[in-house]
């Protein structure tokens, strides 16, 4: 290869460089922007968005595993400085968590949570976009359930007592007759203990999780048909 040759190569490299770097910001803006268009769920936190994960998914699929995951690290910094009159309401005295369990708790909810996004790379080189998109989207939002899981099984099962129990006001068990008599059963069938705090966990988060999975993996699969995400080194050519 000639040194011009080598120059030219190289000066493709950057561009396309460039160009990921740039589509990668614009869609880890977009996501951020969508996360605030979002229906609050439950009384603790928590909410369904607009597809705010589906730009992340689209980069994972297009980029790969070193861009998506690099995206979904940002996005998750940014989400947390779009909620933090929450996180500083985490080290307030009162909350129950002392400043190291608190710091774990927003590492799990947000850095590892968001980053987790970043798992939806490992589909990218599948020949099917329609699968790629799909199960990226599925399998990224699912490992953001399970971390946003375990913060909410280690430090906030305490509030599953109050959260079930149809004597308290302002809770899940108050909201009608059916939900309460939930209550009643959840509190009678696991007690009072770590079996009932990973329960809350589960369906707590699960009120709002499992509404932004079904709907993220639709849009992916949605996209996965649109003729630029189809070929997508169409524009790093």
């Amino acid at each position: 290869m000639t040194e011009q040759q080598t120059e030219k190569t190289n000066q493709n490299k950057n561009r396309i460089r460039t160009r990921r770097l740039v589509e990668c910001a614009a869609m880890v803006a977009l996501g951020t922007v969508l996360s605030l268009i979002k229906i609050p769920v439950g009384h603790l936190g928590g909410s369904i968005t607009l597809l705010s994960a589906l730009p992340l998914v689209y980069v994972c699929y297009k980029h790969g595993v070193k861009w998506g995951f690099a995206s979904a690290f940002v996005y998750s910094i940014l989400q947390m400085l779009v909620d933090i009159p929450t996180v500083v309401k985490i080290f307030a005295p009162g909350e129950g968590l002392v400043w190291y369990m608190a710091l774990l708790s927003i590492a799990l909810d947000y850095i590892v949570a968001f980053t987790a996004i970043g798992l939806a790379s490992l589909f990218s080189n599948m020949k099917n976009p329609t699968a790629a998109l799909g199960l990226g989207a599925f399998v990224g939002l699912m490992a953001r359930y399970i971390s946003s899981f375990f913060s909410g099984w280690i430090f906030y099962g305490a509030w599953a007592s109050w959260y079930f129990d149809p004597s308290e006001t302002d809770n899940f068990a108050s909201i009608s007759e059916g939900t309460a008599k939930f209550g009643a059963w959840v509190l009678s069938t696991f007690g009072d203990g770590q079996g009932l705090a990973a329960f809350y966990s589960a369906f707590y988060n699960g009120l709002y999780m499992i509404p932004e999975i079904i709907i993220t993996v639709i849009g992916a699969v949605g996209i996965s048909f649109i003729p630029f995400v189809k070929d997508k080194n169409r524009n790093l050519r």
